[in-house]
């Protein structure tokens, strides 16, 4: 059968002509464009390898200057030649990136040196600049520079961002009012909102690992907060800190709401408890619906001792969920020096029970 018939109409082929010029057009605009924006990027790549080149020797002279005493202050020698070209602000700024970059390998007069000279060339104000930026990584590379380079002129914006809708700005905020204050820039968990990441909980305890301790002050308040993220940091705070004037908080969280929280202040309560916390994990595990918080309700009974609880875990044991089974009797293997041989008891006077269980227990605590 013939496609095209004698009645095709006479603008036909024409039509399909300038169909295949403008998609022959668009290509040849397409890969001019790319040709382009390749040639960009090379010449600004060599721009800026130029120019780290140029300013290699500042930033050797910047770290291998002696000041004298850290506690005065002193100016270190910058070349006129490379304050001229610190007139330009693209390379101001890319100054400032190889400033940065050098800051954070080094330690010490030679990181103290970096920040030194920083302030001296007033880069700061460069940082704070992007802050006022309305691209995010732009805001979240201000606030790190900053951060890094120990700049606190600007606390009270740095403050404001840790509230701010994008979670990438509001991390690196967060991340650097600890950074800036220690414990005293947790103070953004009184009004916020908006939830907290798990990655960034866990770079924000990594900040304060390297601070002295502080008493917590508000942490009474985070664990009521309406944000299930904040009472999760705050028991992250307990555990980590082991503070045990919060013990009867902790335990009363077993009754919230959410799930997340539940597992949180169990998580915390491996840590933090006392004798009565394990009846008081029996009194909330019968309530427990969920599979995930009964796991973990006998996960911490066998983390801090099963003398009070060994009836429920000799019930668990025999439970018809394979999970909750092996789980209580991981607690009761793992509660005592002599755990593995109460359970051998348990089970050789239940003939239903599977002995494959204690072999598997066995080989895993011996692993």
């Amino acid at each position: 059968m013939t496609l095209i018939s004698d009645s095709t109409p006479k603008y036909f082929f024409p039509v399909i002509d300038s169909i295949t010029a403008f998609f022959w057009v668009l290509i040849i605009v397409m890969l001019l464009a790319a040709l382009y924006i390749q040639s960009r990027k090379n010449n600004n790549d060599k721009l800026q390898n130029d120019i780290r080149e140029f300013f290699i020797p500042l930033i050797g002279i910047v770290i291998y200057f002696e000041g004298g005493d850290q506690n005065e202050l002193y100016e270190i020698p910058v070349d006129e030649i490379y304050l001229n070209a610190l007139q330009n602000d693209q390379y101001k700024d890319w100054f400032l990136q190889e400033l940065v970059e050098a800051e954070a390998s080094l330690k010490g007069e030679s990181a103290q040196n970096i920040r030194l000279l920083y302030e001296q060339l007033e880069l700061h104000k460069i940082s704070f600049s992007k802050l006022k930026s309305r691209k995010w990584y732009t805001k979240a590379k201000g606030i790190q520079e900053l951060y890094l380079m120990r700049n606190k002129m600007y606390l009270s914006q740095i403050l404001e961002l840790t509230y701010h809708p994008n979670e990438y700005v509001r991390s690196e905020a967060q991340i650097g009012m600890v950074s800036l204050e220690g414990f005293k820039g947790l103070i953004f968990l009184d009004e916020l909102v908006l939830p907290i990441s798990t990655w960034n909980q866990i770079r924000l305890l990594n900040h304060l690992s390297d601070i002295p301790y502080q008493d917590f002050l508000n942490i009474e308040h985070w664990l009521g907060s309406s944000n299930e993220s904040v009472i999760i940091f705050a028991l992250r705070l307990i555990e980590a800190y082991h503070l045990f004037n919060y013990l009867e908080e902790v335990t009363s969280i077993l009754s919230h709401r959410s799930i997340e929280v539940k597992l949180a202040a169990l998580q915390s309560l491996q840590q933090v408890y006392d004798e009565r916390t394990e009846l008081k994990i029996v009194d909330y595990y019968i309530h427990f619906s969920q599979l995930s918080l009964k796991l973990k309700a006998l996960e911490t009974l066998g983390v801090i001792g099963a003398d009070k609880s060994l009836n429920l875990l000799r019930e668990e044991v025999k439970s018809n969920d394979a999970d909750i089974q092996l789980a209580a009797a991981r607690a009761i293997a793992v509660s005592s020096e002599n755990g593995l041989q109460v359970l051998k008891s348990i089970f050789e006077v239940d003939e239903s029970l599977n002995f494959e269980i204690i072999e598997h227990l066995k080989y895993e605590l011996e692993a």
